[in-house]
């Protein structure tokens, strides 16, 4: 009778190879938790800068806000004692000029709104009739804000540079003129 050999395995360098990938497993996490320590601390730091800028700016604004609340509150009863002046242009179908004049704020009691009507060959009468319509009702001691609007696809050249020239001639320290052309309707 044969003898059978018998196989013996060896389990020491399997362990051995089971082990060193385990160890090398264990080494990949920790770097890899170390390196999301460090990205959470940076980013952390970051976060909090930004946190510093953000209250440091909240604070600026605030003083701002402050100062500007200030600014207006010398102004908040402006509208008691301003006089407010709309001045509008328009022209109907039969080529008849328009000068709409209101008045609105200090001074405007009893006032009439002003309807200066002209035609191409009285352009002077327009102007003159403003000129004296707005001196008469302009007063010297109060702020004045003058809005002129018109059609700007429709206003002729010579009588926006009338009325503007009017009321340039009006223009003192206290009064404030925006000029406002309406936009037309699509």
């Amino acid at each position: 009778m044969k003898r059978r050999r018998q196989t013996i395995i060896e389990l020491t360098p399997l362990l051995d190879v089971i082990l060193i990938l385990l160890f090398m497993v264990m080494a990949q996490n920790a770097a890899a938790a170390a390196k999301a320590q460090e990205t959470a601390a940076a980013t952390a730091g970051q976060a909090e800068s930004a946190m510093q800028e953000m209250e440091t700016e909240m604070d600026r604004l605030e003083q701002e806000n402050a100062i500007l609340r200030n600014e207006v509150s010398g102004y908040e009863g402006l509208a008691d004692y301003a006089q407010r002046i709309s001045v509008t242009w328009s022209c109907d179908k039969e080529e008849k000029k328009h000068i709409y004049v209101t008045f609105a704020g200090a001074g405007a009691e009893g006032s009439f709104p002003l309807d200066i009507s002209y035609g191409w060959d009285s352009a002077r009468y327009g102007e003159n009739s403003l000129r004296n319509g707005l001196k008469q009702k302009i007063s010297a001691k109060d702020p004045v804000f003058i809005f002129f609007t018109y059609d700007a696809k429709e206003i002729y050249k010579e009588d926006y540079d009338m009325i503007a020239s009017v009321l340039a001639d009006l223009k003192t320290d206290d009064t404030y003129i925006q000029y406002v052309p309406e936009q037309p309707e699509p």
